[in-house]
């Protein structure tokens, strides 16, 4: 468990060292949710860890009252994990469809059909915690311009010649803006985003922890799964 946290703690120094590094290759400064959805989802993938280092010691209590005592254990996750399971076999099956070149993960809607994956273990959702972002979040290109905030129309009309022509002005450059297409992505960076998502099948992550109690406590045949 030692290593596992230290690992994750490595990674997650090199990202930030990365998304730094790649702001000043653009010579841009950082979007203005970046840092924030940096430490969001810094702080949730280290809340899923400390309940992850905790299903040991909870599987061998509920062992031990139920073979000892003949109890009923009920156990209680701050956190199921289990939106992020659901990202977490998206990515799976995504990755599946793309190496086999098939659609045997999707169902006739497109969606992807979870009964039809076969697993060769459980997924963790830390590790998809860290996917999702390096994906969305990791600067591969410049910042779109800013839409500018376009006021409403006063009830009772402008006030003047100048307010309406300021009033289109804003709106056709929020509209221009709206209209331009996205920047395109810089190799290097979509080089170094790569590298990164190829890392954290490096890491030695835990694997969803309401999954791991199941399995460790004979699967789902012994525990009743109250989640909602």
């Amino acid at each position: 468990q030692i290593g596992q946290y230290d690992g994750a703690v490595r990674w997650w120094f090199n990202l930030k060292d990365q998304i730094e590094a790649a702001l000043d290759l653009m010579n841009t400064a950082a979007p203005k949710m970046m840092w924030r959805t940096y430490w969001s989802a810094h702080q949730r993938f280290f809340r899923e860890m400390c309940i992850c280092v905790k299903i040991e010691e909870v599987v061998q209590q509920a062992k031990k009252y139920l073979e000892n005592h003949d109890h009923a254990i009920i156990i209680g996750l701050q956190s199921t994990g289990e939106a992020g399971m659901e990202v977490a076999l998206e990515e799976l099956a995504e990755s599946l469809v793309e190496r086999k070149g098939s659609k045997m993960c999707r169902n006739v809607s497109g969606k992807v059909d979870f009964e039809e994956m076969t697993l060769s273990g459980l997924v963790s959702t830390s590790a998809s915690i860290l996917t999702n972002f390096v994906r969305n979040h990791f600067p591969v290109a410049l910042p779109p311009p800013e839409v500018p905030k376009v006021p409403e129309i006063p009830p009772n009309g402008f006030s003047s010649e100048l307010e309406r022509l300021e009033h289109m002005r804003l709106s056709d450059l929020a509209e221009r803006i709206k209209n331009e297409p996205p920047p395109e992505p810089i190799p290097e960076l979509v080089e170094r985003q790569s590298a990164l998502l190829e890392s954290i099948q490096d890491l030695d992550l835990p694997p969803n922890p309401l999954d791991n109690i199941i399995d460790k406590l004979g699967g789902v045949d012994n525990v009743a799964e109250m989640t909602g």
